[in-house]
């Protein structure tokens, strides 16, 4: 977010060209958390996806 901002014009413009993608974010309390999706990611009002998607978080929050 420090590069890019927080924008999710800007997540979705980057992410656009991939297609599955691996995501692992760190909040301001030192907690991983992410998720996999297996679709490009897009901008939609209606929830989007297969059951290869899926959501976790670590333990342990720190480490990977």
């Amino acid at each position: 977010m420090s590069l890019h901002g927080v924008s999710m014009n800007t997540f979705y413009q980057k992410c656009r060209i991939h297609g599955a993608s691996l995501i692992i974010m760190e909040d301001e309390n030192g907690h991983k958390f992410g998720g996999m999706v297996h679709e490009t990611w897009r901008d939609d009002n209606r929830f989007y996806g297969s059951g290869e998607t899926f959501v976790f978080t670590f333990r342990d929050g720190n480490k990977i």
